[in-house]
């Protein structure tokens, strides 16, 4: 599959639901972060890769149509929680360009949040190509990702309950990993995937979620900025996996192997093809380390 003319759909997608919102302030700050040139649209494409788990080259394009929506939703949610955490770490770039709030002032930025959160919500509700129990079972998913989310980052803001690794390590499932399992899961849901499978890939996505952050934590500390895209050494004061493990970076990288390692074992065990979701787990692996090195 080719993921530019996917990604282009969803963008189209995204681009015109937040269209008919009109061009008050919130609504122009809203699609600034949601519609960024520079976004990578990971979580949606997440969606829609874990939608196509058991579909036939003939069937892409029908499952494709169902998931473009939730996919959009969920990077409404993702766009939200950037606008947040831009506020929170006082980083003024996101993705090379002004944060949100940089741009419109925080007011605006956390109106804009809030909006496409509700969009996101209503567009999962409003979905008629999906029955009454999927709609059901994705807002219920999403649901509690959000409230994860909002748990993990009141632990990353405070600081309250991070004493050692395994604390740091909840946090990331919390904070990065819940909505990127939602992502999937969302995906199975609209693909029809058996329960097994659901279970896996909320795991699998799960973990990917703590590897990342990890990885971002390294790239704070070892990354430039030219590369990122966004300021580094955010995470001074902070408890993260590097301070849990006493500055010693190749213990940081063995934990984020480890992960990796579980991920690949968990991906084995799906009943499904997969393989547009096993082509975003290489890539996603691979991200951090090239920026590293760059």
């Amino acid at each position: 599959m080719e993921w530019v003319a996917t990604n282009k759909r969803l963008l189209k997608y995204m681009n015109r639901a937040l269209s008919e919102d009109g061009n008050r302030d919130t609504v122009v700050a809203a699609r600034y972060v949601a519609l960024n040139t520079k976004a990578k649209l990971v979580r949606g494409d997440i969606v829609i890769a874990a939608a196509n788990g058991y579909a036939t080259a003939r069937e892409y394009s029908e499952i494709l149509k169902r998931a473009l929506p939730i996919a959009c939703a969920i990077e409404y949610v993702h766009a939200a929680s950037l606008i947040e955490d831009d506020m929170t770490d006082k980083s003024e770039l996101r993705r090379s360009f002004p944060a949100c709030h940089i741009r419109f002032g925080e007011d605006i930025a956390h109106n804009a949040s809030q909006h496409l959160v509700q969009r996101a919500y209503e567009i999962i509700a409003s979905e008629r190509t999906l029955t009454d129990k999927q709609r059901v079972d994705i807002i219920i998913r999403a649901s509690k990702a959000g409230r994860e989310m909002t748990i993990g980052q009141d632990k990353d803001i405070t600081q309250k309950g991070l004493e050692t690794l395994e604390d740091v390590l909840k946090m990331y499932e919390q904070k990065t990993g819940a909505l990127i399992g939602a992502a999937a899961v969302s995906g199975g849901i609209v693909g029809g995937a058996p329960l097994g499978d659901v279970i896996l890939l909320n795991r699998i996505w799960r973990r990917c979620g703590v590897a990342y952050q990890i990885g971002d934590d390294l790239l704070d500390a070892l990354g430039r900025e030219e590369n990122i895209g966004k300021p580094t050494n955010q995470d001074q004061g902070k408890l993260t996996v590097i301070q849990a493990l006493g500055g010693n970076i190749d213990k940081v990288m063995a934990l984020k192997k480890r992960f990796d390692d579980m991920v690949k074992g968990d991906v084995a065990k799906l009943n499904g093809e997969y393989t547009l979701l096993k082509e975003i787990i290489f890539k996603m692996g691979s991200k951090h380390q090239e920026l590293i090195s760059g």
